[in-house]
């Protein structure tokens, strides 16, 4: 993930798996076994004795789980994207084979680094769709789905083309291959043994993109032709042919349906009773680790073999760091009486070692307001149906709606505490008046950080024009797209004409941020006030229709925060941008939507230093002080980004003053004003003279 983001060479080292032990001539291997054992020990089947000698031979070497885990199934991830020698994935941790690899990683390093070969310009959706691929067909980690996804989407030009639903479709045309514990009956030595990723990458290339991109410089194609493999009687056994599979597809699944909107994911293949792919079961609750903990061995709790446990509260929100608590065990007294297996669900993560049927990263998680998976409740029917890809509660949207209500008015708040804040790397902008001054500043500093960026505007300064042509398309992936738009911003149908012109250009749905900074010195209302007022409504709809966060930045000024004369409808717009702000704080706490706005006091911009009238107020030799648009760009940063900053909490609402060298929090109430560096200028009582003498002319006069 650090490599992908900084886009710079890396070659993944792994440890590699540890070798099987054996206790009374059956293999063992952590922690598929470890589970099983336990799971007997809870049944009775075995005493403390046994998992006394167990414990002795289940990790008898260094090295990572020795089945078909999370490690492993990262492992045979990373050679599926090209970024490891192939038998890197499998060869054990205490083998010379692994120290040849070591060797090799460190030759291919040098090579990579010479040819500048980043992670960005090698990986394509390609290489992703053979990682999936690889997954299904080992039968991998569900852990993987979750680092894939983060994987790709820090990759700017491949963020969102790949879904949780991509994992599912792949998963309907691939079979189960390779026979490893958790979903078969052995371990990664034997993976090794039976030629690993390259006996299995041949197995799949029909299959397989075989254009994508490896290390090397090689296509996947041209490795595998350079590299032959013949099938010989053990390898069929472990990696099995296409027409033999173990599982004839979907090893890991989606399900979507009212308890999970967003997705669910569930490694089938380890389902230890297959009748539970198809069950309709009573629901018995847990509120989180701690309840079940405490309950799942009592005697009197009301629970048969056919009903569907439910642990709440362990999703990355609920239980930060989303443990690997999905394993919901067998009740003590149910498994003592043969059960040993049960429809399983929760949001949080399950080991890749484990097997069982069991419903994992359930979205949204139990802790979100309006989750059904929170408001379950025990005696619901939950049914789960692989084959329609379904997983829903029995009750009524009537009744969801009304569970959800009750719970929000109980719950003040709990666990629960919604990410306000967001990166801007991949996501789309709208800046209005890029063309120049402090919006320019914006849109640079946003296309520096990845975003891309909309330049809405009448025209470009040669300055933006040009950053706009070197990032339409940009050589290095980590900076953002930019375009440009022209629109007159005080004309309603062209701001709306911004916001689709932006998803047609970048793609995804369209603006996450939007800046309408379009103003002017000598103002039109329309430009300085209702422009503004009107891209914010259009952004506000725009969020709420794609059901997504989204954030709005204000430029006003110190003007609107004190009186003027100088330029009093000047102030009455800056006056309204933040009355108009602070009034739209509180759709953040409900819609996730933050309306914000920075305060600049005197800005070195060409709307200063290109207007006489203005400049002449200004006494550098006296005193005067500047900031630079530079430093309020990086500010309006801070508002999309943080909740913290140096002036104290950032939300919905918040105004930041920036001054020279100055960052102020400005209260909605008793607020001191402006003061410091950078906030006047000495020649305003002399301006004030020359309007007033305007004044007695007759002031608005046609």
């Amino acid at each position: 993930m650090g490599g992908i983001s900084a886009n710079k060479p890396v070659l993944p080292l792994v440890t590699g798996p540890m070798m099987p032990g054996s206790y009374r001539g059956q293999r063992l291997g952590a922690c598929t076994d470890c589970r099983n054992n336990w799971a007997a020990y809870r049944a009775g089947a075995i005493d403390m004795e046994d998992i006394s000698m167990l414990n002795e031979e289940l990790a008898p070497t260094a090295g990572t789980c020795g089945v078909m885990g999370t490690a492993s199934t990262m492992a045979c991830v990373t050679a599926a994207l090209g970024f490891m020698p192939l038998m890197g994935a499998s060869a054990p941790a205490v083998s010379s084979a692994r120290l040849r690899i070591a060797e090799e990683t460190g030759t291919n390093a040098v090579k990579v680094a010479a040819a500048k070969r980043t992670p960005q310009g090698m990986l394509s959706k390609e290489s992703f769709l053979n990682a999936i691929i690889v997954l299904q067909a080992i039968g991998g980690s569900t852990n993987a789905v979750v680092h894939i996804m983060a994987i790709i989407n820090r990759h700017p030009k491949l963020q969102g083309q790949i879904t949780l639903d991509t994992f599912d479709e792949i998963g309907r045309n691939v079979p189960l291959l390779v026979d490893l514990k958790p979903s078969g009956d052995n371990y990664m030595t034997d993976f090794h043994n039976a030629g690993g990723m390259l006996g299995l990458l041949h197995t799949l290339r029909p299959l397989l993109h075989l254009s994508a991109m490896t290390l090397t410089g090689q296509t996947l194609g041209q490795v595998l032709d350079a590299s032959p493999f013949r099938t010989f009687s053990f390898s069929s056994q472990i990696i099995r042919p296409l027409s033999d599979p173990l599982y004839a597809a979907s090893s890991l699944v989606v399900l979507k349906g009212n308890l999970a909107p967003k997705g669910a994911v569930m490694k089938a293949s380890a389902s230890k009773d297959r009748r539970l792919l198809q069950h309709s079961g009573a629901a018995v609750v847990f509120k989180n680790s701690a309840d079940l903990a405490q309950r799942i061995d009592d005697p009197n709790l009301p629970v048969t073999k056919d009903s569907v446990l439910v642990l709440q509260g362990i999703g990355p929100l609920g239980n930060p760091g989303m443990p690997e608590a999905g394993l919901i065990p067998i009740p003590r007294k149910l498994a003592t009486a043969g059960v040993t297996d049960m429809l399983r669900l929760s949001d949080g993560r399950m080991s890749g070692t484990a097997g069982g049927t069991i419903v994992l990263h359930i979205s949204p998680e139990s802790v979100v307001p309006d989750s059904v998976l929170g408001i379950v409740r025990d005696g619901d029917t939950i049914t789960c149906d692989i084959e329609k890809r379904y997983l829903g509660v029995e009750i009524s949207d009537e009744e969801i709606m009304r569970r959800i209500a009750e719970k929000a008015t109980n719950d003040k708040g709990g666990v629960w505490k919604e990410r306000k804040t967001k990166r801007v790397r991949g996501k789309t902008a709208i800046v209005t008046g890029a063309g120049s001054g402090i919006n320019f500043c914006v849109a640079k500093l946003l296309l520096s950080r990845g975003c891309n960026v909309l330049f809405a505007d009448l025209a470009l300064r040669p300055e933006a024009e040009e950053l706009v042509t070197k990032h339409s398309l940009p050589k290095d992936n980590a900076l953002g797209r930019a375009a440009f738009q022209k629109t007159d911003v005080s004309q309603w149908r062209q701001l709306e004409r911004m916001f689709n012109s932006a998803e047609d250009e970048f793609g995804g749905t369209g603006a996450d941020i939007v800046v309408p900074g379009a103003g002017v010195y000598e103002p039109l209302l329309d430009i300085n006030l209702t422009h503004p007022i009107r891209t914010t409504q259009l952004a506000i709809s725009h969020f709420l229709d794609r059901k997504k966060r989204g954030s709005v930045v204000h430029i006003s000024s110190i003007a609107g925060q004190i009186a003027n004369p100088v330029t009093p409808l000047y102030v009455a717009s800056k006056y309204g941008i933040s009355g108009f702000v602070r009034s739209l704080g509180p759709i953040e706490a409900r819609f996730g939507i933050r309306v914000t706005a920075v305060s600049p006091g005197v800005i070195k911009t060409p709307l200063w230093t290109e207007n006489p009238e203005k400049l002449k107020n200004v006494d550098e030799a006296g005193g005067d002080e500047w900031a630079t648009p530079e430093e309020v760009a990086l500010v309006m940063l801070d508002l999309i980004e943080k909740d913290e900053c140096a002036a104290g909490r950032i939300e919905g609402g918040s105004i930041l003053e920036v001054g020279k060298d100055q960052l102020r929090l400005v209260n909605e109430r008793n607020d001191p004003g402006p003061s410091g560096p950078g906030h006047s200028v000495r020649g305003n009582a002399r301006a004030a003279e020359e309007l007033f003498d305007t004044v007695k002319n007759g002031w608005g006069k046609l």
